[in-house]
This record gives C-alpha cells, sequence and structure tokens, in this order.
C-alpha cells in the first residue's frame, strides 16, 4: 500500500513536470495585451523573414504615426491548408487606432493562456507547438483564440538557433 503511495505521487510529479512530460516549460498565465494592431495576407509559400519584417514595419509607421506606443514584442501567426499560407503579424500598442481598411486594431480577451519560452529556429518552434497542443489535449482545455508567437528578438540581425520566441495558447479553464 504504502509503496503504491510512493508511485503514485512520484509518477503525479512528473507528470506535473512540463518540461519532463512535454519537452517545454509550459506555464499558466493571464494574457496581459489587450489592444493589437494586426496585418494578415496570404502567400504561396512560407513567408520569409523579410517579408514578414516589412509587415511588421508597416504596422510600426501606421501605429507610431497615430500616436501609439507598443506595450510587447511583435506577435506572429502562420498557418496553412496545404495550398497556401495566411499569415497575421501584430503589435500589443497602448490605445485604439483608428479604422484603416488594411490594419485592423483588435481588443484581446484578458484570459487564461499557456505560454513555453523556445530558443531556437522553425524546427524548435513547430515542436513547441507540437508539445503545447498535446497539452491541451491531455487536459481537455478550450481554445478560444489562436496560439501565436511573439518574437523576443530581432531575427532578421539572429542566427536561428539563437531565436528566442515565447509561444501562446490561449485556453479555457
Amino acid at each position: 500500500q504504502a509503496a503504491q503511495q510512493h508511485l503514485a505521487t512520484q509518477l503525479k510529479a512528473y507528470l506535473e513536470n512540463t518540461q519532463q512530460a512535454y519537452g517545454f516549460n509550459i506555464v499558466k498565465g493571464q494574457m496581459t495585451d489587450s489592444i493589437v494592431v494586426t496585418k494578415s495576407f496570404e502567400t504561396a509559400s512560407r513567408p520569409d523573414l523579410p517579408m514578414i519584417y516589412a509587415q511588421l514595419a508597416e504596422l510600426e509607421k501606421f501605429a507610431t504615426s497615430n500616436g501609439a506606443g507598443f506595450t510587447n514584442p511583435p506577435m506572429l501567426f502562420v498557418q496553412t491548408d496545404g495550398q497556401s499560407y495566411r499569415t497575421q503579424v501584430a503589435l500589443p500598442v497602448n490605445k485604439w487606432l483608428p479604422e484603416h481598411p488594411v490594419y485592423k486594431t483588435k481588443r484581446m480577451v484578458l484570459g487564461n493562456n499557456l505560454t513555453a519560452e523556445v530558443t531556437g529556429g522553425q524546427q524548435q518552434i513547430r515542436a513547441c507547438f507540437a508539445a503545447m497542443y498535446q497539452h491541451v489535449a491531455d487536459y481537455n482545455r478550450m481554445m478560444p483564440g489562436i496560439p501565436y508567437e511573439m518574437l523576443l528578438n530581432n531575427r532578421l540581425s539572429t542566427d536561428s538557433s539563437k531565436w528566442q520566441t515565447r509561444v501562446y495558447f490561449p485556453i479555457m479553464e
């Protein structure tokens, strides 16, 4: 009986350690950025870094020309249906921006999220997304929004092995 209890305690501790169970330190937290300005675009192939950063530069120019400051690093979401890639870039800002045909200001729900920090290129980031999707499935969590990357350092001037990314998964409890 005592041995079974000890084994159960050890198994619980192991499974609750997301680094061991999923390969990444997945942390539950709260969304902090309530307003983002976004731009979406479609491409035939995965957008390269110069294209992504050019779109972010346009967003930054739009936001600063309207007196907005930035509250966090840029956000990135890339999705494919096998035919094309739909990309959305976003900048968290400190104020609501005027309507524009290309740039959309959105209010994000300040709910719960899961985050994980990743150091490395696309392969490591994809592995983190897969691990977090598995975590969401294992715990039967609902995702009310799209998962995204926060670009913690400039990928244009950094070797991909040194990219710093925070992956966010909005969740409902």
